[in-house]
């Protein structure tokens, strides 16, 4: 259990509730047949260590005061644990977190932490998660998921040192209401430039989600419900040293429209033919 967020609130009915949902996995667990039962679940959060008490073979919390020695740049992060160096080509201290999860996952398996240390070190970039776009531009250009407060906070603290121009389309119609002006606060809060637009509107206005969603800020953002007119107008704004952070879909294929309908999409293929467009435009 890596994490416990409130979401799918709409569709849990209460915060409780999805808390609940999340103890049916647990419970699962402790009812199986299987021999060994090994549990990892995040200390930090106070519904997942309660999960920490079911009767499990080995019960295993993790904890991000457990991160010694981190470090990490845009396109990784590195931590110590148990006088082990871990490295990840992915970045984000989130990384480093889920990470140590799976760490101590292996470590009750009896798996030797330097044969963790080696797989993590070759783990594969995920697609739509911290995802670069490079066409030989001199700014980032990332896709990522981010469809939560926390992770959005986490997908824009994984660039620190870059000038943040954001894309921020991250709350469907129909649902999770409550974190529209949450994620527009974020956005305001961490980066220089936020352009709101669209994402998954299905049955709702797509203007009155973006609406909600200003409801957080202080100050009037730009707003182009087009999405694929808003990832170009954040590319063209780019310059040496920038990064372009474009959230909400990650690797959705299609943007989700009233009653029923469903457009093709690819946050990736868009930014790439909008970014080659642009870097043609400046030759």
């Amino acid at each position: 259990v890596t994490n416990i967020q409130r979401e799918h609130i709409e569709r849990h009915g209460s915060f409780e509730k999805y808390v609940a949902a999340k103890r049916e996995i647990v419970d699962a667990l402790v009812h199986s047949s299987k021999h060994q039962k090994i549990l990892v679940a995040n200390a930090d959060i106070l519904e997942s260590r309660t999960f920490l008490s079911a009767s499990v073979s080995k019960a295993v919390g993790f904890s991000a005061n457990e991160l010694s020695h981190l470090e990490g740049n845009e396109r990784g992060i590195s931590f110590e644990y148990a006088e082990t160096r871990f490295s990840l080509p992915i970045p984000g201290t989130f990384t480093a977190l889920n990470a140590l999860a799976a760490v101590k996952c292996m470590e009750a398996l009896g798996i030797s932490l330097s044969t963790v240390a080696s797989a993590l070190a070759a783990l594969p970039m995920v697609r739509g998660r911290i995802e670069h776009i490079d066409a030989g531009q001199d700014f980032l250009v990332v896709i990522d998921y981010a469809h939560t407060p926390d992770s959005l906070m986490a997908l824009y603290s994984a660039f620190p040192k870059h000038r943040k121009i954001c894309v921020l389309g991250n709350t469907g119609g129909g649902r999770d209401s409550w974190k529209r002006p949450e994620m527009g606060r974020i956005a305001e809060e961490s980066c220089e430039t936020v352009i709101l637009t669209n994402e998954d509107p299905y049955d709702e206005d797509p203007r009155h989600i973006i609406d909600d969603m200003v409801r957080g800020m202080q100050r009037t953002p730009e707003i182009i419900v087009d999405r694929r007119e808003a990832i170009r107008r954040a590319l063209e704004r780019a310059r040496a040293g920038d990064a372009v952070l474009i959230s909400g879909k990650g690797t959705d294929p299609f943007i989700m429209g009233a009653h029923g309908t469903k457009i093709p999409w690819s946050d990736v293929r868009v930014a790439r033919e909008e970014l080659d467009a642009v870097l043609a435009a400046r030759l």
